[in-house]
């Protein structure tokens, strides 16, 4: 399990802006397993402001953000997914109380309680080489990643902000193309989008109602019934396929005469007495016609009483004949998938990039009403194309899982074959 990552300050408040970069850097960590912390000085900082620069003869909740932004800022959080690091509590008080001198003449008080929170969890958790990221610059303390490492043993890494993250558009410009493929047919997209003057360029997010995204939800959930009832009969289920061809009356049929052959019986010791007082150039013979009885069963495939290698063979045909069934259902379901798939993350793309403005853009409306009200569009715009697009790509995980059913009951049906194969050499 790789070790987890702290964030300092500014780090997390560039992510909860809708900072594309540090976004993008933060989620490229998540998913290599790094857990993203931040100390409950940072919590304390984000939600309440610096503390340690707060005015004497101004109230405190003046100098803080309103209730409602607090929320967001909570929101944002849990989903720029950092966890609040509460262990270096652990740490004996002292202790940490020396860890808040180090640089006490370069360093803000603040920035010394962030740092002291890192190493001291650090030491809780048995973590020698920490690391942070900051968004500091310049001649800031954290920024000087050799001091970092030589008086906190922290290693600093850089922040990948991005210059200019305040785009307010939905961008919808590598949107696949209307066609006629087997389920594109259904997504005649074009006009919808043209509606909302998206494909081929931009529209301000404030400019999209709520009515019209309701058009375009009623249009996705439409052409996704009919492509899933056009899917459904072109490309089954596997188990309804494996219904339709009997398959368990078969393999039934073929395991009972299996254990007949293979298992102890009367028959099998009344064998063994006539072979004994059998001419030995007739052995093969009668032992052949004794087998047969003994391993007689009922066939699945017209009722009659039947030998295990006539059994045998009708249990292989009709795994074949779903074989090939599977296969032919299967085609051309991964290239349908994926351009559902590309549908849905584009779309949600759009939803993401619009609510990192969202949070970019917010501090600056919070004291204009009728700008922070208008502003609060932008985000209810881009949770309607997050839930588009992941409605979207929920069908194109539908359209995939299908097509793992298809794989592994193809996969299933080999090894069966094989073993079946095996057996039937073993008696013939």
């Amino acid at each position: 399990m790789p070790d987890p990552i702290w964030l300092d300050t500014n780090t997390l408040s560039f992510a909860l802006k809708g900072d594309p970069g540090i976004n993008l850097q933060l989620s490229k960590l998540r998913q290599g397993g790094r857990q993203l912390l931040v100390t409950q000085q940072v919590e304390i900082e984000i939600l309440f402001g610096n503390i340690f620069t707060l005015k004497q003869n101004k109230a405190f909740l003046a100098q803080t953000p309103p209730p409602e932004f607090r929320e967001y800022v909570r929101k944002g959080m849990k989903k720029v997914g950092v966890t609040i690091d509460t262990r270096w509590q652990e740490i004996p008080t002292a202790k940490l109380k020396e860890y808040e001198k180090i640089l006490a003449n370069n360093m803000s008080i603040s920035d010394r309680r962030v740092m002291s929170e890192i190493k001291a969890s650090a030491e809780a958790r048995g973590i020698a080489a920490p690391e942070m990221i900051t968004a500091e610059t310049g001649t800031k303390a954290m920024a000087n990643a050799p001091l970092m490492k030589k008086e906190w043993g922290v290693t600093s890494t850089p922040a990948a902000v991005t210059k200019n993250p305040s785009a307010r558009h939905v961008i919808l410009s590598d949107y696949p193309e209307d066609g006629e493929g087997e389920l594109s047919r259904f997504f005649k997209d074009k006009p919808v989008w043209g509606k909302l003057a998206i494909i081929g360029g931009t529209i301000a997010a404030q400019q999209i109602s709520a009515q019209a995204m309701a058009s375009v939800f009623d249009h996705f959930n439409e052409a996704i019934a009919k492509a899933r009832g056009a899917f459904d009969a072109r490309h089954p289920d596997p188990t309804q396929l494996q219904a339709q061809t009997g398959l368990d009356r078969y393999k039934q049929a073929y395991e009972t005469a299996l254990s007949r052959v293979n298992r102890p019986s009367g028959l099998k010791a009344a064998e063994a007495v006539a072979l004994a007082f059998t001419k030995p150039g007739d052995v093969e013979r009668v032992k052949a016609m004794w087998d047969a009885q003994i391993a007689k069963v009922v066939s699945a495939q017209d009722g009659t009483i039947s030998v295990y290698g006539k059994v045998a063979d009708e249990y292989m045909d009709a795994m074949v004949a779903l074989h090939n069934q599977l296969a032919a259902a299967s085609a051309g379901v991964d290239a349908i998938a994926a351009d559902i798939e590309k549908r849905g993350t584009v779309i949600a793309a759009a939803g993401d990039t619009l609510e990192q403005a969202f949070w970019y853009g917010l501090p600056g409306t919070l004291a204009f009403p009728v700008a922070y009200y208008e502003w609060l569009n932008v985000k209810n715009t881009a949770d309607s194309f997050q839930n588009l697009g992941a409605t979207v790509l929920t069908f194109s995980t539908y359209i995939s899982d299908r097509l793992a059913a298809y794989d592994a009951l193809l996969k299933k049906l080999e090894d069966e074959m094989l073993k079946v194969s095996n057996e039937v050499n073993r008696f013939t």
